[in-house]
């Protein structure tokens, strides 16, 4: 069983996380004539001997090949030439579009910051943040103003320990969006993780998280009540940010330390039921059932 006091070392950093267009063959010309087959030299025929008087006889003409000068079927199956010179038939084909005369979409610096900005989302969500920060910062070269991308970049440099770029991102941030939640947020956890709790709390008050809605800056500003010694309102806020989201375990502990640094046991002791009921690490399940084991035997005595 973890002490109370050594376990409420393990608290303060539980409660601040958050969870190619294809060629055309020419068409064949239909009167383009089949190549003619040379006619080769005949010898001269064999002279005649002479013959005797009286009947004559016509003189024999040898035969020679008739000389053609049309193609007839059987030159069809004939190839006249070589395979690479033939006329291959058309083929059908989807016209060229001359993308130099297509018209050009020009984006504004907005879209474009807008479109780096989803480029390094999805960087982020892929685990790739080396290459998320240059399109980061890109899109808030465009557009300065964007607001989205600056939470990105400093949510970023914070999970690689370079607060003091953070700071500077953050600082602009506030500058342009006066009490933007996220970036309120992101800035007093920042200043939580220097220690500067009194800070921490005064930014938060500025920018309304006492009377926010949003569940996580109510929380954050209950541990950081709770590291200033003021139990009774980091409860208050405790039980506010719970009533947004209830199945934060780490949020029903911390009200239960907050209960019971107030005097309220037996609230106490229902709140870490409550954290007990729901995923906790080891160390902090192992707190949550020693505080109910000591407030229960303490109970039992004063019946």
């Amino acid at each position: 069983m973890v002490p109370v006091v050594a376990a409420l070392a393990l608290l303060p950093a539980a409660l601040l996380l958050r969870q190619p267009d294809s060629s055309t063959q020419a068409p064949a010309r239909p009167d383009a004539p089949a190549a003619i087959a040379p006619t080769l030299p005949q010898p001269l025929p064999a002279p005649t001997p002479a013959r005797s008087a009286g009947k004559v006889e016509p003189e024999a003409t040898p035969s020679q090949p008739a000389t053609r000068t049309t193609p007839d079927a059987s030159d069809a199956d004939t190839p006249v030439a070589p395979r690479e010179t033939q006329v291959k038939p058309a083929t059908t084909h989807t016209p060229v579009v001359d993308k130099a005369a297509a018209p050009t979409v020009r984006l504004s610096p907005r879209q474009r910051a807008r479109l780096a900005l989803r480029r390094a989302i999805a960087r982020v969500d892929a685990g790739d943040d080396a290459r998320a920060e240059p399109l980061l910062r890109q899109s808030l070269s465009l557009d300065h103003g964007l607001a989205d991308a600056r939470v990105q970049l400093a949510s970023l440099l914070l999970r690689a320990r370079r607060l003091v770029d953070a700071e500077l991102v953050l600082v602009e941030g506030l500058a342009q969006h006066h009490g933007h939640p996220a970036l309120t947020e992101l800035y007093a956890r920042l200043l939580v993780e220097r220690g500067d709790h009194a800070r921490a709390l005064q930014l938060l008050n500025e920018a309304g998280a006492g009377r926010s809605r949003d569940p996580e800056l109510r929380a954050l500003r209950a541990a950081i009540l709770m590291k200033t010694g003021d139990p009774r309102g980091a409860a208050d806020d405790y039980r506010q940010a719970l009533a947004g989201q209830p199945e934060r375990a780490v949020w029903w502990m911390g009200l239960g330390v907050a209960l019971e640094q107030s005097g309220d046991s037996r609230a106490a002791r229902a709140a870490y039921r409550r954290a007990g009921a729901l995923p906790l690490e080891p160390a902090l399940q192992e707190f949550v059932a020693g505080r109910i084991a000591v407030l229960g035997d303490t109970a039992n005595n004063r019946e």
